[in-house]
């Protein structure tokens, strides 16, 4: 089996609270993040990194921290810090990503630059899934949206549902009308709704279909995180 490439080389004074890491294949990216972390880390006195030259792949990270505290282990703990915050980050970048309905859908860049003799790979490019005529939503499909929709109701005919929104004051009403026609504009869905300070009246129905779609309930679930 091949041995696995070297990630990192360590260099060390004579106190283990001052010392250089280099990090093989990495760059601006890892240098500049972690040393925002580890900076906030009050037990660390000093913390900068370089790239010594463009071509090398190297970033250096130069660490010191107070006497008698490890800067291997707050070299640890930053990473731990660094990862968890990343982790979190993907978490809440996909959690919008598929509150907005998006989808990735491959594509052939090198068919559509041909003309400009360039060469690229395959590659995956964010599109909207956003049909030209809305579906609408079946009786049953409809019993089992609502029943998983917070403090929405249906109304008699079932072609809309509704809601009213109450709030500390306007100006947290408002910014919550803010967020959700940000929402509303990127799916290209918009809401019956009327303000009175700190009151929001909310219908949704789509006109295409004559009934409720899958945007009325991307439009609900994202004004109940907002509220």
């Amino acid at each position: 089996m091949a041995e696995a490439p070297k990630k990192l080389d360590v260099y060390s004074t004579t106190s283990e609270a001052s010392k250089t890491y280099v990090f093989h294949d990495e760059d601006h990216t890892l240098g500049n993040a972690l040393r925002y972390i580890l900076m906030r880390n009050p037990q660390v006195e000093f913390c900068g990194y370089t790239i010594p030259h463009p071509s090398e792949p190297k970033m250096h990270l130069r660490l010191q921290t107070q006497k008698d505290v490890s800067s291997d282990e707050m070299l640890r703990e930053g990473l731990q810090d660094l990862y968890k915050l990343s982790s979190h980050l993907n978490e809440l970048y996909w959690k919008e990503l598929n509150l907005l309905n998006f989808v990735f859908y491959p594509i052939s860049i090198r068919n559509m630059l041909r003309q400009k003799h360039r060469s690229f790979n395959v590659t995956r490019v964010l599109v909207r899934r956003i049909s030209t005529k809305s579906v609408r939503l079946t009786d049953a499909e409809i019993e089992q949206t609502i029943a998983k929709l917070t403090s929405w109701s249906l109304n008699t005919s079932h072609d809309a549902i509704h809601r009213t929104f109450l709030f500390k004051d306007f100006n947290e009403a408002w910014g919550f009308m803010t967020r959700s026609a940000l929402v509303a504009e990127k799916i290209n869905h918009h809401p019956e709704w009327f303000n009175v300070y700190n009151r929001v009246l909310v219908t949704l129905t789509t006109h295409d279909c004559n009934g409720l779609s899958k945007k009325d309930i991307m439009l609900a679930q994202a004004m109940n995180q907002f509220a």
